[in-house]
């Protein structure tokens, strides 16, 4: 699993691998946003649209082109 800057507690990976943005980093780096609980499990954020599945993608874009 690749590093971003969501992945500090209290988000986590569940058992079958999706991440849980319980509160998002991208927003405010020092304390963290708290997320609505209905996108907890899509792994986006509700207010600044922060997504893992694209975080993910860019990252593995950039891994393959480097």
């Amino acid at each position: 699993m690749m590093k971003h800057i969501n992945d500090k507690h209290p988000n986590f990976y569940s058992k079958d691998g999706r991440f849980n943005l319980v509160r998002c980093y991208y927003c405010d780096p020092k304390n963290g946003v708290e997320n609505y609980v209905m996108n907890v499990t899509l792994g986006c954020c509700t207010w600044c649209g922060w997504d893992v599945a694209l975080e993910t993608d860019k990252d593995y874009a950039e891994e393959v082109n480097n």
